[in-house]
């Protein structure tokens, strides 16, 4: 079949090509191969899911999606939370109800947001994070769940700081922090030390702080949950999943990237999260080109 990337989506063979398939835009090369040839191989009957033309991410998927359903292709388009915050979205981005975030579709009908921060945050399942640790320490004995469970907590706990800084730095059109710049820092406690020895340097304005102060509150109503599990799951819903994985790394001194490990052992141990699931059942089900 021939690639997105080597026609326009008004060719009239595209058109043919695509006939009987539903076309799933995704933001970048990593978000296709875990759902092309990891969670939902099974789907590619009917499903084909590929990067938006000339690789543009988010902003990509959007704009594909329209152009393939304007002509005759039927298409939808799975985007990162994080993009709400890019397009300065506040009220959804911040939003812990998931019924009601759910609802909205500030990008048409044919366009899902991910409930979690990016595609990288559903590899976060503590189960198999310690398979993979339990791997690579040469088949140690498991940890028990709980204690895993309070170990990503506290990974997602000290990437409030970070996720509010962010927010903030994104407000004023700066760059966001590193993936790795909380690494290095065990507890939020610690993280919160650094970011006021920022402060203090004029690395951070007054202007970006006044607003990470605003902004710390909203990341922590995420964690309203009675365990760290149900902590887990809300804090994933607005910290960076690249960073929590960089945390997991360099705490146990981990070599590569183990995006692929997890996403093979989560097909394996069938978690994989039911929220895909249901997006991918829907692509499937619903091939209305309207």
């Amino acid at each position: 079949m021939a690639t997105l990337k080597q026609q326009t989506p008004s060719s009239p063979q595209l058109v043919s090509e695509y006939r009987g398939k539903t076309v799933v835009f995704l933001e970048g090369e990593t978000d296709v191969n875990l759902f092309r040839n990891y969670w939902f191989k099974h789907r590619l009957d009917k499903l084909d899911f590929t990067e938006p033309n000339a690789g543009i991410g988010c902003v990509g998927v959007v704009n594909n999606v329209s152009n393939f359903r304007r002509n005759g292709i039927a298409a939808f388009g799975l985007v990162d939370r994080d993009k709400l915050q890019a397009d300065k979205n506040w009220d959804l981005a911040w939003e812990t109800d998931d019924a009601v975030f759910s609802a909205a579709r500030p990008y048409g009908k044919h366009v899902w947001i991910t409930r979690y921060w990016e595609i990288e945050s559903y590899l976060i399942e503590p189960r198999i994070i310690e398979r993979h640790l339990c791997h690579t320490a040469k088949g140690r004995a498991p940890r028990s769940s709980a204690e895993v469970e309070l170990e990503c907590t506290a990974h997602a706990e000290a990437l409030i700081p970070h996720a509010a800084l962010n927010a903030a730095k994104r407000m004023h059109g700066e760059g966001a922090c590193g993936d790795g710049q909380t690494s290095k820092f065990p507890s939020r406690n610690e993280v919160e030390v650094e970011w006021r020895r920022l402060k203090a340097s004029e690395d951070i304005s007054d202007e970006v702080w006044r607003d990470y102060l605003a902004a710390v509150p909203k990341v922590e109503a995420f964690a309203d949950g009675d365990t760290p599990s149900q902590k887990l799951a809300g804090l994933l819903r607005c910290v960076n999943g690249k960073a929590m994985l960089h945390r997991i790394k360099t705490t146990h001194k981990l070599q590569g990237d183990p995006t692929f490990f997890l996403a093979e052992a989560i097909l394996q141990q069938d978690v994989i999260p039911d929220e895909l699931r249901h997006f991918v059942d829907d692509f499937c089900t619903t091939a209305d080109i309207r």
